[in-house]
């Protein structure tokens, strides 16, 4: 009796650890994924002519003051 439940137990323990580990590798490949995706769209960005300047992105903080700060 004892036997079987030290299996159920072992059994058990063995599961969450594999599943433990796929939700860690599974979360690496989407943190790297979103890395990927950030670089290129970074160099895209960058390569864009006038995307840092953009008027669109820019707004005054305050109306009182005519500086423009980047979202």
């Amino acid at each position: 009796m004892s036997d079987s439940l030290g299996l159920m137990e072992l059994a058990m323990v063995l599961a969450f650890v594999v599943g433990w580990g796929v939700v860690e590798l599974v979360g690496l490949r989407m943190d790297r994924r979103r890395r990927e995706e950030a670089a290129r769209a970074a160099a895209s960005a960058s390569t864009a002519p006038g995307a840092t300047r953009h008027p669109e992105r820019q707004q005054p903080a305050d109306p009182g003051r005519s500086e423009a700060v980047e979202r």
